[in-house]
């Protein structure tokens, strides 16, 4: 995903859902341009995870791979900015 609304900075990484189906965040990990890798459970208030305008993130979970076609993603964090957020993208993997 790219974000394209506002820099701003995670504080909390509360869930990952692809499908209907949910994610341990003990399997969840975030690419950030930049920044490298990252687990989900170590975004915190003291380690916030910066989320520039522009930067793209990729979200790995452990594990698991998506066949091919579309899938239905909720992603759930907290930022210092707005608070909780609720990020619903519909994509495909060809």
């Amino acid at each position: 995903m790219k974000n394209v609304l506002a820099p701003g900075s995670a504080t909390a990484f509360l869930g990952l859902d692809v499908d209907g189906v949910g994610y341990p965040l003990e399997q969840v990990s975030l690419s950030v341009d930049g920044l490298g890798t990252i687990e989900a459970t170590k975004i915190s208030s003291q380690a916030p995870l910066p989320l520039g305008l522009g930067c793209r993130v990729v979200v790995t979970v452990e594990g698991e791979k998506l066949a091919p076609g579309p899938h239905d993603v909720v992603i759930r964090f907290r930022t210092k900015e707005v608070g909780e957020v609720r990020l619903p993208i519909r994509d495909s993997i060809d």
